[in-house]
């Protein structure tokens, strides 16, 4: 004789009465420990950040070191090479210790007057940018002289490479928001 098979009713797993295999909602001191967990670990995972690419800006201010060495016949080289080691130098500072700033994507009126102070980091920053864009322009127009020399303006050129990653670093670096995690907290009140 043939037993009777048993049907279960289907269910849709958010309609199902026990909680083992549903999510196990979290009280305001569980969210907000957990969100202290994150803001520790995203402020040392940026401090690993600053301090390793800032590094590397320090160890490239030695390709300029030829440059101040050797006896050149033409003044502007020396000049050049301290410009460049001044700009890696100061993209270091700036990875360093600069803090990180949320980059708004629309123009304010208040970015836009020229009356607005500017503080010594932004000055900084803006030398910089004028510095790197100097010695890329004084690459590409400067004469090739002697095959040396060719190899030595190639170097003109790796303080604005630093400063474009160290530029895209720290917009990675602040991507990760975490005020926006603190919008999503909940009310949940544990018993």
């Amino acid at each position: 004789m043939a037993t009777p098979r048993l049907r279960k009713a289907f269910r849709y797993p958010d309609d199902s009465d026990d909680d083992e295999h549903g999510r196990a909602e979290l009280d305001d001191e569980e969210q907000e420990s957990v969100l202290d967990q994150l803001r520790t670990q995203i402020d040392r995972r940026n401090a690993e950040y600053s301090n390793m690419f800032a590094i590397v800006p320090l160890l490239s201010t030695i390709i300029f070191a030829p440059q101040l060495l050797a006896g050149s016949s033409r003044a502007l080289e020396p000049l050049l090479a301290l410009l460049g080691i001044a700009s890696l130098i100061t993209t270091a500072y700036i990875m360093k210790y600069m803090p990180l700033r949320k980059i708004d994507s629309r123009f304010t009126q208040a970015a836009l007057k020229p009356e607005a102070p500017r503080s010594i980091p932004d000055s900084l920053l803006l030398a910089n940018i004028i510095v790197s864009g100097l010695l890329t322009v004084s690459y590409i127009f400067l004469p090739r002289v002697e095959s040396s020399l060719s190899h030595r303006q190639v170097t003109y050129v790796v303080p604005g490479v630093m400063l474009v990653i160290v530029f895209v670093v720290r917009r990675l670096m602040v991507s990760v928001n975490i005020e926006e995690l603190e919008k999503l907290r909940y009310d949940y009140k544990g018993a």
